[in-house]
């Protein structure tokens, strides 16, 4: 799936996870995009769209900070994992900027 927002980065296919976009920097720096922290972006972008560059912008800021990152939709179970990498949610991105989506899918407080 192509990802607009990181078509600034020179794409690579890893054939240990061909299923997560994977990305270099000119400064050597290498991230991956798991499906699911990609579709987090575009929750945000929908539902935050005023605030949703500002999110973007502090996924780049963490590309340059960092060597190896992972993004993923869930840390304790990521669709991959390689030795070296950090991993980051979108709620790594999104709660320091105080940018914040009411999850409305969960349960009922109150049970049946």
């Amino acid at each position: 799936m192509k990802y607009p927002e990181f078509d600034q980065y020179e794409s690579f296919v890893d054939p240990a996870n061909p299923f997560c976009n994977a990305y270099k920097t000119k400064e050597g720096h290498i991230f991956y995009v798991e499906p699911g922290f990609y579709e987090g972006m575009l929750g945000f972008k929908e539902k935050r769209r005023e605030r949703y560059q500002e999110l973007v912008e502090a996924i780049y800021q963490t590309i340059q900070k960092e060597e190896k990152v992972i993004f993923t939709w869930d840390f304790e179970s990521p669709f991959m994992e390689k030795d070296g990498f950090i991993y980051r949610e979108i709620h790594d991105i999104s709660d320091p900027l105080n940018i914040y989506v009411e999850d409305k899918n969960r349960g009922s407080d109150y049970g049946d």
